[in-house]
């Protein structure tokens, strides 16, 4: 597949899952069609990040605005959904489930008044033709080259960026730590997105090790607000961090799947 049907596949895919749990959002009042939107609104914000090259700048700036925005939205009901159940059995029960209720109702309307129905049909219009295209010769080969090109380009990036966070997960700050979250996120969902270009590729036991990671750190995460809110939590984090130190600690020391020599030496 050229690059450029790997996007506008990729893109309406993402787009659809995105506009799927929205609609189930307006009437379901379960934590799991926030959860999968956010992820969708995530999966393809990483998607343009991967394709910058060849994307026209204006146009991938307003599809990061608009994406943005709608995840904000989405992000303070999952914040109030997860407070809610963090303070349930305590005596704040009632007060944050009323907040989460209430930030469910306010995100419904806000999401209305952002049109957000109509976020994928939205996005082909801007897709269709040529005027997605970056110019110059550059994003031109990129564009018409193997997709293997481009997608190592956005791997090394993310990879870069989740190194830049440090090789010790214990010795990082809580920013660091966070940061490293996020940039394992992309790494993901780049992975998954790539990884059947190279099927001889140790893509499998990566990715388990990113997942595993981020539902560790995930747990760290909630637990630490939840204690900022004043919720006199239990939770061990010291566990899941420890477990999330040696998974990165193996990631690192393993190296990027998709790189030749890793694979090949291994085959």
């Amino acid at each position: 597949m050229s690059p450029t049907a790997a996007l506008l596949h990729l893109a309406d895919s993402l787009t659809a899952a995105v506009e799927a749990n929205l609609t189930l959002l307006m009437a379901d009042d379960s934590a799991d069609p926030v959860h999968k939107a956010r992820v969708a609104l995530r999966r393809f914000r990483t998607l343009l990040d991967a394709f910058a090259p060849i994307l026209n700048d204006d146009l991938s700036d307003a599809l990061h605005d608009r994406s943005r925005a709608l995840f904000r939205v989405l992000g303070a009901i999952r914040d109030a959904d997860v407070m809610a159940a963090r303070f349930a059995e305590t005596d704040r029960a009632a007060k944050s489930a009323t907040h989460a209720a209430h930030q469910r109702q306010k995100g419904r309307k806000a999401l209305k008044r952002k049109k957000a129905a109509g976020f994928r049909d939205w996005v082909q219009k801007r897709f269709s033709g040529k005027r997605w295209r970056q110019t110059g010769k550059k994003a031109r080969t990129l564009r018409e080259g193997p997709m293997t090109v481009l997608a190592a380009l956005a791997l090394d990036r993310a990879w870069a960026e989740a190194l830049s966070n440090g090789a010790d997960l214990l010795q990082m700050s809580a920013r660091a730590q966070h940061d490293l979250r996020k940039d394992l996120k992309a790494l993901r969902y780049l992975s998954e997105f790539f990884q059947d270009l190279w099927p001889e590729a140790p893509s499998d036991l990566f990715l388990a090790n990113l997942r595993a990671m981020q539902d560790d750190l995930g747990e760290v995460s909630d637990s630490e607000t939840a204690r900022a809110l004043g919720h006199d939590d239990t939770t061990d984090i010291g566990a899941p961090q420890s477990r999330a130190a040696t998974a990165w600690a193996s990631l690192v020391a393993r190296g990027p799947w998709w790189q030749a020599d890793l694979f090949e030496a291994d085959s």
